[in-house]
């Protein structure tokens, strides 16, 4: 019997961390620090800050006056109604409509019974590596990730092409959850819609992190130091720093590196597949929204019966019409980040959704007669 097999959900995080150093080799402790948390942080330095900013020049926008209550909560108040915010939660969205989306399996059920194209995807115990191994030999290329309880790319493997690869990916979703889900990889480019009442009110076009060479530091180094970066700059380059985990490993084994390889001067190299770690250079704003992915997200948001969401699309034309498409939606989140759409290439170019949910919570906010503070 395996470790993760006999020591429950702690064995299974413990057994993909090895796995992990057998990859990487031998280490210093300074590289290990740096390269082999197991995850992000819950809440990166800066980010209570910036969605507290975010959403007081929100309220500034609309006139709106913002009163700071204990725990980091912000009440707005306008025209005798008020809401309140935390981070990027907001009181649009019932439990059980959270609940629903944040289960991979039965969101997908969901979607693609009302006609929303999905990938084709299996539901199985991280265990059962027989019926994985079937559908990886039926798809040729998948993507392996918990199916529940997670965001931000967690316990996700993309590219996963081999039997040995597969086992590896199976292992490290089950870090986060027994259930494991496998899709058929889609290709193309990705894009995040912000869906908000059925109408999309936000998309950016979005690349995985890369690092660039310089002839003297290894891809390790590169990323470290794009990590420092980021921290030094509070969030505003980036909210989650670049975890190197085994979807970073096959992403560099595909392009033929390894962590300790050097670059070329001038290299640009993705470092995931996954996208949801890249830096704010990396989302470009898509405005007007194509039609057919407006489409996608009203039809999602339909599907799921919720009022604030965020779709990721991937395409090979966002254009094109959703009859002949090939457009596939990889994921659906309740409760969405929307610093996302604000840390772009081209800041003049984000759309003001922080205003646009505000605006909505306001018109439907408590009667301020109807409520009380200490």
């Amino acid at each position: 019997m395996t470790l993760a097999s006999q020591a429950g959900k702690v064995g299974r995080q413990l057994s993909m961390q090895v796995d992990l150093v057998r990859s990487i080799g031998p280490l210093t402790a300074w590289r290990w620090k740096q390269l082999l948390a197991p995850k992000a942080p819950v809440r990166p330095p800066g980010r209570e800050r910036l969605y507290r900013e975010l959403w007081q020049r929100a309220g500034e926008a609309l006139a709106a006056t913002c009163a700071e209550l204990p725990g980091g909560f912000l009440e707005f108040t306008k025209e005798g109604r008020s809401t309140i915010v935390w981070s990027n939660l907001v009181p649009l969205d019932d439990p059980v409509t959270l609940k629903l989306a944040g289960n991979k399996p039965m969101a997908h059920a969901l979607l693609e019974r009302c006609g929303v194209p999905m990938m084709p995807q299996l539901a199985v115990s991280w265990r059962a590596i027989g019926p994985a191994q079937t559908f990886l030999r039926q798809h040729g290329v998948v993507v392996v990730k918990p199916a529940t309880s997670t965001g931000r790319g967690t316990g996700v493997t993309c590219g996963v092409r081999t039997d040995e690869a597969l086992q590896r990916a199976l292992r490290r979703a089950s870090g986060w959850d027994t259930e494991v889900v496998l899709e058929r990889q889609a290709v193309g480019t990705e894009y995040r819609l912000l869906v908000l009442d059925g109408d999309t009110i936000a998309s950016i076009k979005r690349t995985p992190p890369h690092v660039v060479g310089d002839a003297q530091h290894t891809v390790a180094a590169l990323i470290a130091n794009e990590n420092h970066r980021r921290a030094e700059a509070a969030g505003a380059l980036g909210l989650w720093p670049i975890r190197v985990d085994l979807d970073c490993l096959l992403t560099l084994e595909r392009s033929g590196l390894s962590l300790q390889s050097v670059l070329d001067d001038g290299r640009a190299e993705r470092v995931k597949s996954a996208v949801n770690e890249n830096a704010a250079e990396d989302n470009e704003t898509v405005d007007p929204v194509p039609a057919p992915l407006a489409a996608l997200g009203r039809r999602a948001a339909e599907a799921l019966g919720a009022r604030l969401l965020s779709v990721e699309v991937i395409t090979q034309d966002a254009h094109e019409d959703l009859a002949t498409s090939d457009a596939q939606v990889i994921e659906v989140n309740t409760t969405p980040g929307i610093l996302c759409h604000v840390q772009v290439a081209d800041p003049s170019t984000a759309a003001p959704v922080a205003e646009l949910v505000l605006a909505t919570l306001l018109k439907e906010g408590q009667s301020e007669a109807l409520r009380t503070r200490p």
